[in-house]
């Protein structure tokens, strides 16, 4: 199959807070909850979908391997295999078995499937179209009730298995009419044997129709049962009613933004060589002229089939054209956020083919056609397959698939926003920022492109933009920018303004397991390990596989005395995260297990790991525990020469020239630090420390009040200002009062 060559891809888009952020699946205990709550789909509230059987097998792919994309690409490929297997039997129903396996083979291939196969989360809709094939099939067969319990798990997986029940309507009127026909002469009916359509096996109508061709409605019950069960249960549990509520689009709008869609998807079937996860298109009104031709050129499709339906010899290919259209229904009638996508074409993709096999080999007037069909089928497949293998291909990473996407809707701000954070993560900062800008440009108001906008600013050493991004983006309702403000505030030691920021996300998503770990990085910075402790337990009761919260609580256990715990906890972190901090902390565990000092184990790691400056500033800190500053100025020389571009280096040089007692130096790094870091309040009280050393009462005050004007509630600063100012009456030249310092626990 062209597919194999997908194992080897990632995670995209959705796949982040449907699997990747998602604690629901890390548990096979969960299962049951799948069926009564359709927020466990998401690890995000407001993305919830009813989805139980799909969410199922992600649970079961979680537990045999993990975040290994391996195992859910391999089980994507097989409900294909299944459903490629379903349609070959369901097709040669209706049309001979070479012409069936035609079908098949070009469902099979066809590159328009490679986002369904591709995308993990698509899943469902591969899961949905295998289980409306196969019921169809058992219908077909006259396993009435097996076709119906197929029908609930299609669409316990997607509820556009919905589709199922105009579908099989479809199939029953022509089993209707093939069982009239068997009744009168082919010579009295006035139609030759060719004209009658294809030879195929009889698809024992009698379970569906009388033997005078009427249809026997009573067996479409079971069906209508299972549809009303599911949208009982669905409206119950919420999920309908909150569905139908957004407000994404007008209807008229609807209608009028997916007839250029369905144009859209039927070129992308006959010349699958633009295909893309985001097409760009933008929603249209009613008064558009193009949607107005594309809508007509679909009525006449749509005619064609009507009229293929009331005549014998087309009565297939009316079938299948009717089951491409009915598979569209619910995806073109409500609307969504993104207007187009190519997976919502997987089960209307088996009708067409239906419809076109059964034209080219059934109609009496292409026999012409015939003999060089075989030749035109080997060459389809070959060139269906090629393009399929160099599809597959793009979706290895995000940065391959949405450099391709923004190629080709360079104004979409989905695609450049999703380029911009590969590009991010990739490394690649200069064009990233770029990237970035042209996404807020396109999408002023986009919460996500905004705050992975700041994250990138304040990589980038600017701190107060990166805090109005993320203040722009929490003005939506959603946790993630409240997370990163209060992660940005506690890195500045604004607590107060952290804590709040952390409250906040937490009363919009309180499973955000990211809110929970920095909360306990907050408790440990007010000197409460013990509230540390129990937001770490938390946020690893939400997602046991949390290797942050893992790592920190192992170091908080380690310095707790159970040195046990401890490292359990590292080495579950360090198994989760193998190029995280916990692989570090595990093996300085260790060394001191063996009775190494703290500068002795670090200094060995900082010999193993020195690319990394964690290591670095560890072993500062130790040293400076121990008052071996000048041992810590050389760690601190060398670190610099490796890491130039590192500010906390130079604030750690900072505290050595202050720790000795050089207080103009440390101003003077201090200052340089602030270029860099002008919105960190404990950069900036250690500065008017340094200050008040120094004989600078007046400076202190002003650099102590710039970080009350940043955070009125720093409780250092207040300290630090009432002393000032309560001392300068007092002052002689030269002389300083003794300010408090802020710092804040460094542990990410």
């Amino acid at each position: 199959m062209p597919f194999l060559n997908t194992l080897g891809n990632g995670f995209h888009d959705d796949d982040q807070h449907a699997i990747l952020q998602n604690h629901h699946l890390r548990a096979l205990t969960n299962i049951p909850s799948f069926f009564l709550d359709s927020s466990t789909f998401s690890g995000e509230p407001g993305k919830g979908m009813y989805r139980p059987v799909f969410q199922t097998t992600l649970a079961l792919n979680y537990a045999v391997g993990g975040d290994d994309p391996r195992g859910y690409h391999l089980v994507s490929i097989a409900f294909h295999a299944l459903t490629c297997l379903g349609l070959l039997l369901t097709a040669s129903r209706f049309v001979p078995f070479p012409l069936a396996l035609a079908a098949t083979l070009l469902f099979a291939v066809h590159p328009i499937h490679t986002q369904a196969i591709n995308y993990i989360s698509s899943r469902s809709e591969l899961m949905a179209t295998c289980g409306v094939i196969w019921a169809l099939w058992c219908v077909l067969r006259g396993r009435i009730w097996g076709g119906a319990a197929l029908f609930a798990l299609a669409l316990l997986s997607k509820s556009v298995a919905i589709h199922f029940l105009p579908i099989l309507l479809l199939a029953m009127w022509i089993l209707a009419d093939r069982t009239r026909l068997a009744r009168v002469p082919s010579d009295a009916a006035g139609v030759s044997p060719a004209a009658s359509g294809p030879k195929q096996a009889d698809p024992t109508p009698a379970d569906l129709v009388t033997l005078d061709g009427r249809i026997r409605w009573h067996r479409v019950l079971p069906f209508a049962a299972v549809a009303a069960a599911y949208g009982l249960i669905i409206s119950l549990e919420g999920f309908l009613p909150r569905s139908l509520a957004q407000d994404v689009r007008p209807l008229t709008s609807q209608i009028a933004t997916q007839a250029q869609v369905v144009v859209l998807y039927l070129q992308a079937l006959c010349m699958p060589v633009r295909l893309s996860i985001e097409h760009g298109l933008l929603p249209t009104t009613a008064a558009n002229l193009h949607s107005w031709i594309c809508l007509l050129f679909i009525c006449s499709l749509g005619g064609l089939g009507g009229l293929g339906l009331r005549r014998s010899a087309w009565k297939v290919s009316g079938f299948g054209l009717g089951w491409f259209f009915v598979g569209l229904g619910v995806t073109s009638l409500v609307p969504l956020t993104v207007i187009a996508s190519e997976q919502r074409l997987y089960l209307s993709t088996a009708g067409l083919l239906i419809a076109l096999v059964a034209l080219i080999g059934g109609d009496a007037g292409h026999r012409r056609l015939r003999p060089i069909a075989g030749s035109v089928l080997v060459a389809t497949l070959l060139v269906m397959g090629t393009l399929s293998v160099e599809r597959n291909s793009l979706w290895e990473n995000e940065l391959t698939l949405w450099s391709d996407a923004a190629e080709k809707a360079p104004h979409s701000p989905r695609a450049q926003g999703n380029l911009a954070l590969a590009l991010h993560e990739a490394g690649d900062l200069e064009a990233a920022g770029r990237t970035y800008k042209q996404a807020i440009g396109l999408d002023r108001g986009h919460p996500r492109i905004r705050t992975n906008y700041g994250t990138w600013l304040e990589e980038s050493g600017q701190w107060q933009e990166a805090e109005q991004q993320y203040l722009t983006a929490a003005r939506h309702h959603w946790s993630g920018a409240r997370v990163q403000l209060g992660r940005l505030y506690l890195a500045q030691g604004r607590l107060q303004m952290a804590r709040d920021q952390l409250d906040l996300a937490l009363q919009v998503n309180p499973t955000d397991v990211e809110a929970h770990h920095h909360l306990g990085r907050w408790h440990q910075a007010n000197g409460d390990p013990v509230a540390a402790l129990g937001a770490y337990r938390e946020a690893l009761r939400i997602d046991p596989a949390y290797a942050p919260a893992a790592n920190n609580l192992g170091l908080l256990l380690v310095d707790a005395g159970d040195v046990a715990a401890g490292r359990q906890s590292l080495a579950r972190a360090a198994e989760r995260d193998p190029d995280g901090e916990a692989i570090v902390n595990l093996a300085y565990v260790d060394l001191r297990t063996e009775g190494q000092t703290a500068v002795q184990a670090y200094e060995q790691l900082w010999a193993r790991y020195p690319e990394r400056p964690t290591v670095a500033l560890a072993l500062i800190r130790a040293l400076a525990r121990e008052g071996a500053w000048s041992s810590a100025v050389q760690v601190i020389d060398a670190a610099r020469d490796t890491h130039p571009l590192e500010l906390d280096f130079v604030i750690a040089a900072g505290d050595a020239y202050r720790a000795t007692g050089n207080w103009q130096e440390a101003i003077e790094v201090y200052t340089l630090a602030l270029k860099g870091r002008s919105a960190d309040v404990s950069l900036r009280n250690r500065l008017a420390a340094s200050l008040a050393a120094a004989g600078h009462p007046e400076a202190a005050i002003v650099q102590t009040r710039r970080v009350l004007a940043q955070d009125a509630e720093n409780a250092v600063a207040r300290r630090n200002l009432k002393r000032l100012l309560s001392a300068l009456p007092d002052l002689l030249p030269g002389m300083s009062p003794s300010l408090d310092l802020d710092t804040v626990d460094g542990r990410k």
